[in-house]
């Protein structure tokens, strides 16, 4: 059996990371592919299935044929050539007892095989079974760990048997309790990225950016409204150059006449050959300025973009010292990871439910919106109507009133198929709601009367007929506004749902989110610190 058969799926999301491809872990839990599962996908199924790509397969299948053929050589090993921590009473370690020294409590030498020492401890029989293919994993007990002497192996030498630490071990800084030890390269990038983010946060370079960039702003707003300003002046100056050139070739008889007009104009030519070198020095200062605050800009983006890749990096440092196989956390950080890989999802799925009930309560705002100019339309109708019901009074009978009365008419009756059309939109748009939101109150939308047949409401004009259309609207005018009232309660009743469901939630899950994340960041910096002191 191959090694990544007996991964989880969990074994198999830790995988991708280690491959740089974290990306694709949540189609893989989805889906439920563990290490049997993704040994059995072809290359058409991870391509169509779970959205990799042809040169992401090829690297998946060369990972997996690397762990199993690491794992090869340890699971073939026969038990003869087990290290002396694993091996038979047959070559238990000198520091055993011979048979005339072993305690009470020991096994007899009759007992014992011949020729070997009765053990200190129970061993497993010497028939038994190696190991099955592919066990341990790959990369598992890391390189180091377990430390030297703990915790000790019982079907290895005794507790108090000399133990010497793997090379390995030397090499590595042990972190609090609970953690696997930590690299002094991966210590010795994490110190130097956080040298770097420190200096740059206690500068303060963000806060500062901030406000060069604001000022940078209001900088290049007053460069361009003295550019514009200085141009203005210019070419005023030109037109009053010309206008005093054409005011100086006059005739002598117009001279009296447009002597005062003269003199204005050269009094405001002289206000502007003043102003414009005021407003040239003033631009050139101002443009300095603007290059000077562009290069302190640049400066604070350069080191903000420095902040930024150092914390990228350290999120990088993190993802490879604490994920995978040989991860350096505690209890404490995995279940911080746990909690947050379970978060995400439940965020993104009620952001999901958020929107559609925005889009529900979209909706009903604009059906909300259509009764109101229903309702100003249908009273528009309302004055037509009475206009319509005073000319009867000056032409009564039943015959065509004249232009006035026809006008009247075709306003009123415009109006009333305005304020239909609006509420036939209301319906429609509570019609969709009501498809997002079934359970969303009822809002009565038969609302508008029908009104008598327009050409013999103007050829038999009088006041009955009259008297009826204003009645119809009147009827139709109360039904809106009682089905307004029912649109309001029915707006109220989708933006508290909208609230209480949806992003009430949403913040108690962001707020844990981001609890359990700067949580996280501050256990593995206490683990890398602890790290440091280790190493020195």
């Amino acid at each position: 059996m191959a090694v990544t058969d007996a991964w989880s799926v969990d074994d198999v999301c830790d995988f991708l990371n280690k491959l740089e491809l974290g990306h694709l872990s949540p189609a893989f839990k989805d889906n439920a592919v563990g290490g049997k599962d993704l040994a059995e996908l072809t290359d058409a199924d991870l391509q169509t299935e779970l959205g990799c790509k042809p040169l992401q397969v090829k690297k998946i299948r060369r990972e997996m044929e690397a762990a199993n053929n690491a794992s090869a050589t340890p699971a073939q090993a026969s038990p003869a050539q087990a290290p002396p921590a694993q091996a038979p009473p047959a070559q238990a370690p000198p520091a055993q007892a011979p048979p005339a020294q072993a305690p009470p409590a020991q096994a007899p030498p009759a007992q014992a095989p011949p020729g070997t020492a009765p053990p200190q401890y129970y061993y497993p029989p010497p028939q038994a079974q190696p190991p099955p293919s592919g066990y341990p994993p790959a990369g598992y007990p890391p390189a180091g760990y377990p430390p030297a002497g703990y915790p000790p192996n019982p079907y290895g030498a005794p507790r108090d048997a000399p133990t010497t630490a793997a090379p390995a071990a030397a090499a590595m800084a042990a972190g609090p309790t609970g953690s696997k030890p930590v690299s002094p390269d991966d210590l010795r990038e994490y110190k130097k990225l956080q040298d770097i983010i420190r200096k740059l946060k206690t500068e303060g370079v963000e806060e500062k950016l901030a406000r060069e960039q604001s000022t940078l702003r209001t900088v290049k707003t007053s460069r361009d409204q003295t550019q514009k300003e200085l141009e203005q002046s210019k070419r005023k100056k030109i037109e009053l150059e010309r206008e005093l050139t054409k005011l100086e070739g006059k005739k002598r008889l117009m001279a009296k006449m447009t002597a005062s007009k003269k003199d204005r104009t050269e009094h405001d030519l002289d206000a502007l050959t003043l102003k414009i070198p005021e407003l040239e020095e003033k631009y050139t200062k101002l443009c300095s300025k603007y290059n000077t605050q562009s290069l302190i800009v640049e400066d604070l983006e350069t080191r903000v973009t420095e902040l930024k890749r150092a914390v990228k990096s350290t999120e990088v440092l993190f993802d490879r010292v604490f994920k995978g196989p040989n991860s350096a956390g505690t209890e404490e950080t995995k279940r911080l990871e746990y909690s947050m890989l379970e978060l995400r999802p439940r965020i993104a799925e009620m952001k999901t439910k958020e929107h559609t009930y925005k889009e529900a309560t979209t909706l009903v705002g604009g059906a909300h919106q259509c009764f109101l100019q229903a309702q100003q339309a249908m009273h528009q109708a309302y004055k037509n109507s009475g206009m319509d019901v005073m000319g009867n009074f000056f032409t009564p009978g039943p015959a065509f009133q004249g232009p006035f009365d026809a006008a009247a008419d075709i306003k009123k009756r415009q109006n009333v198929k305005k304020s239909s059309a609006l509420v036939k939109q209301a319906g429609d748009n509570l019609e969709k709601a009501k498809m997002i939101l079934p359970e969303m109150p009822e809002v009565n939308t038969d609302v508008i009367k029908k009104m008598p047949g327009m050409l013999m409401d103007l050829l038999l004009d009088n006041m009955i007929s009259d008297l009826r259309a204003r009645r119809k609207i009147t009827q139709s005018m109360q039904l809106l506004a009682k089905s307004e009232k029912e649109c309001q309660a029915c707006k109220q009743w989708t933006e508290q749902k909208l609230s209480s469901e949806c992003q009430v939630p949403i913040a108690a899950l962001e707020l844990e989110l981001n609890t359990a994340k700067a949580q996280l960041e501050s256990q593995r910096n206490a683990i890398m610190d602890a790290g440091l002191k280790t190493l020195g």
